[in-house]
C-alpha cells in the first residue's frame, strides 16, 4: 500500500492498496489501507477495528491514541495507512512488535509512505541514492539499523510508532509505544509458570488463525510447539504442516517433523528445493528489488500457497522464555549488583583491566579453543557493558577497522546496542534491556523477511511469538526457571547433551514426542549448495556485471573487491561458509539495486 500527499494544495493526496494481502476499508470520507496479519475472512474483525481507530482519528486536535486500543487493533500485528479524503488529513501507524513495516521520503514533489521500499523509491521525483552507511552495516552486522534501509532517501519508520500529516508538511509524531518488557521477576513457582506460558502461547495463536492454517515445521521446538498450539485451537480440517530441505543436504530436519505430524495427525507436505531448478529461481532478480530485505531463504520456503485467506505460522522467537546464556554469561549477569556503585564499578572495571593483561582477548576470537574464549569472556565479565558490547552484541572495532568501517560508522554501529547496565534492577531487567536493544535491529530485520515472503507469496505469515502479549508475559519469568537446562539429545543424534528452553518444553509436554521433547536447537547449513546451482551462477553474472561499470561499481564504491574477488575465484563451496556466502549476497543485492544509484 502506498500514500501520496504532494506538496502542490492543487493536487489531491492518493491512497492505494498495492498488495494483494492488503486491505482496503472506506468508511465514513475515510480511506483505511491496512497490512496486517489477518485471513481475509475475517473481515468482520478488520473492518470492526477499523471503525474504532477512524473514530479515534477523527477527534478534533491530536487523536488520543492509548495503547491499549494501538495493540489491539488488527490482531497486534499491523501497519496502517488512513486518509481523510476532504481534508488530506493523512496518518501512519506501525504495530509496537515491528512485525509490520512503512517506508517515508519526502521530495520535491510529494510525501510519500508505503509498505514496500521498491514501490515508494520508484514514486520519487528523482532515483535517490544508495547508502553507503547502511551497507557497511549490513555487510559488518548482518541486519540494518533501527530505521535505515539500503537507500539513503527512505527511511524506516520506527516500530510502535503513530505519525500524523497535515498537508504534505513533515510529518508530526503523534505516539511512540515502546515494547514496555518487564522490570521485575514474578513470584510464582515453575509449574505456575509453565502454565502460564502455555496459555499465553495458545492465546497468541489463537488471535492470528484463519480457516486455513499452515505451520512452517522444521523440526525444532519451536514449530512443533506451534503445532501442537494450534492442533489445540482448531479443527483438524484447517490445521497442515510444510516442511523444507535443499536437495542433496546431509543435515535434513524434515524427519523429525515429520515425526511430530504423524503423532498429532497433522497432514504434511515435504517440499524439496533442487539448487539446480532453474524455474524455482526465475524470480532472482526481480525478488531482490521486491524485498524490503533481500534473503535467500526466500527459496527455500518461501513458495508457500497463494491465499490471502490462508495463515502460514513461523516460529521465530523472541527469547525472552527461554534467556540462551553460557557460563560466562551467568559469571558476567552475577557481578550486575557491582555497577550500581560508583566505586564499585571503577573497581569492576580496573580489574577487567588486570584480568584482560593477563588473558587477552583472541585475535580470531571463533578460530580461539573454547577453552581460550571461555578465560578470555570470563576476564571481561567485571565490566558488565564492556562484555555485552562485545560478546552479546559482537561489537568488534578492530575487526570492523579490518573491514573497511570508518571509526564514525564503528562508533554509531555500537551506540545503537548500547545497554547501560547500571540502570537494570536486576539480572531479569537487565537481559530484557538487551532483548529490546536486539528486537529493533535484528529481531526486526527477522520479521521483515518472513512478511517479504508472505507478500511476494500472496499470503499471510504469522509470528505469534512475537505477539507483545506472549512477550512481556515471558518478559517477568524468573531467570533461574527460564534459564534451565536439562539432559537432551543432540541435533541430528541421540548423544546426550544439554538442551535449554525448558520452561516451552514443559508446557506442551504432553504433545511433544519424546525425541522432539528433549532434541537439541538445530542449524542447518545449506547456502552453499544452494551457491552451487543457479543461485551461484546468478551471483556470479550481477558481480561481474557490477564490476565493468569501472568507477560507477557499486562493488568498487563500497571498497567490498575483496569479498568479491574471492568469491569469483571459487568452484566450490562449503557447509562452514555460510557467513561469507551470507556477505556475497548482500553484496550482490546492493549491486544490483544500486544499478542506476549513487553512493553515498
Amino acid at each position: 500500500m502506498l500514500l501520496s500527499l504532494p506538496h502542490s494544495p492543487g493536487q489531491a493526496p492518493t491512497l492505494v492498496a498495492t498488495a494483494s494481502t492488503d486491505i482496503l476499508i472506506v468508511r465514513d470520507g475515510w480511506q483505511v489501507a491496512i497490512d496486517a496479519t489477518v485471513s481475509h475472512q475475517h473481515r468482520d474483525t478488520i473492518e470492526r477495528d477499523a471503525a474504532r481507530l477512524i473514530d479515534t482519528l477523527a477527534e478534533t486536535g491530536a487523536p488520543r491514541l492509548d495503547r491499549a486500543l494501538y495493540e489491539s487493533l488488527f490482531g497486534g500485528h499491523f501497519a496502517v495507512l488512513a486518509l481523510h479524503s476532504s481534508t488530506g488529513r493523512a496518518f501512519a501507524l506501525r504495530d509496537v512488535p515491528g512485525a509490520k513495516t512503512l517506508y517515508l521520503t519526502v521530495d520535491a514533489t510529494q510525501v510519500l509512505v508505503g509498505t514496500v521500499q521498491n514501490e515508494v523509491a520508484q514514486r520519487r521525483a528523482a532515483p535517490g541514492t544508495l547508502s553507503r552507511r547502511a551497507a557497511q552495516t549490513i555487510l559488518v552486522l548482518d541486519h540494518f539499523l533501527d530505521g535505515d534501509t539500503l537507500r539513503a532517501d527512505i527511511s524506516e519508520i520506527a516500530i510502535g510508532t503513530a505519525l500524523q500529516f497535515e498537508s504534505a508538511r513533515a510529518p508530526t509524531l503523534l505516539r511512540q509505544f515502546d515494547l514496555a518488557l518487564a522490570t521485575q521477576e514474578n513470584d510464582d513457582d515453575q509449574p505456575t509458570n509453565v502454565r502460564r506460558l502455555r496459555e499465553a502461547i495458545l492465546a497468541a495463536h489463537a488471535r492470528r488463525a484463519g480457516p486455513d492454517n499452515i505451520v512452517l515445521l522444521s523440526g525444532g521446538i519451536d514449530s512443533s510447539v506451534m503445532l501442537c498450539a494450534l492442533r489445540e485451537l482448531v479443527e483438524p480440517a484447517r490445521l497442515r504442516a510444510v516442511s523444507c530441505r535443499v536437495k542433496g543436504t546431509t543435515q535434513d530436519e524434515t524427519s523429525y517433523a515429520a515425526q511430530l505430524a504423524k503423532a498429532t495427525s497433522v497432514p504434511m507436505e515435504i517440499i524439496e528445493v533442487d539448487p539446480d531448478d532453474e524455474d524455482n529461481f526465475a524470480s532472482f532478480e526481480d525478488d531482490l528489488l521486491a524485498m524490503n530485505v533481500p534473503y535467500l531463504g526466500r527459496y527455500i520456503y518461501g513458495n508457500l500457497g497463494h491465499s490471502p485467506d490462508s495463515v502460514y505460522f513461523a516460529g521465530q522467537d523472541t527469547r525472552l522464555h527461554t534467556p540462551d546464556l553460557n557460563n560466562a554469561d551467568r559469571l558476567a549477569f552475577a557481578l550486575l549488583p557491582l555497577q550500581h556503585n560508583v566505586a564499585t564499578r571503577s573497581a569492576a572495571r580496573a580489574l577487567t583491566t588486570a584480568f584482560s593483561a593477563i588473558v587477552p582477548q583472541p585475535k580470531n576470537y571463533n578460530a580461539a579453543p573454547r577453552w581460550r574464549r571461555g578465560l578470555s569472556r570470563a576476564a571481561m565479565a567485571p565490566d558488565l557493558d564492556r562484555y555485552l558490547q562485545r560478546f552479546l552484541f559482537h561489537v568488534d572495532q578492530a575487526r570492523w577497522r579490518a573491514l573497511g568501517v570508518d571509526d564514525a560508522s564503528a562508533q554509531r554501529f555500537a551506540a545503537s546496542v548500547e545497554v547501560e547496565s547500571a540502570a537494570a534492577k536486576n539480572k531479569r531487567h537487565l537481559y530484557n534491556l538487551i532483548v529490546a536493544a536486539k528486537w529493533r535491529t535484528q529481531y526486526t530485520d527477522d520479521m521483515r523477511y518472513l512478511q517479504d515472503v508472505g507478500r511476494l507469496n500472496g499470503t499471510n505469515v504469522a509470528l505469534p511469538f512475537y505477539d507483545i502479549a506472549l512477550a512481556r508475559m515471558s518478559s517477568g519469568l524468573p531467570m533461574a526457571q527460564a534459564t534451565r537446562y536439562i539432559e537432551g539429545q543432540g541435533t541430528f543424534d541421540r548423544k546426550k547433551t544439554p538442551v535449554n528452553k525448558v520452561l516451552l518444553r514443559e508446557a506442551f509436554r504432553a504433545e511433544l514426542p519424546e525425541a522432539l521433547m528433549l532434541r537439541a536447537k538445530a542449524v542447518s547449513n545449506t547456502l552453499h549448495l544452494l551457491y552451487s546451482g543457479v543461485v551461484g551462477r546468478k551471483i556470479r553474472t550481477i558481480l561481474e556485471r557490477d564490476l565493468q561499470r569501472g568507477a560507477q561499481s557499486v562493488i568498487r564504491q563500497l571498497n567490498a573487491q575483496p569479498f568479491v574477488s574471492r568469491f569469483l575465484a571459487m568452484t566450490e563451496f562449503a557447509p562452514d561458509e555460510e557467513a561469507f556466502l551470507t556477505r556475497i549476497y548482500w553484496i550482490t543485492a546492493m549491486a544490483y539495486i544500486g544499478r542506476d544509484l549513487e553512493v553515498q
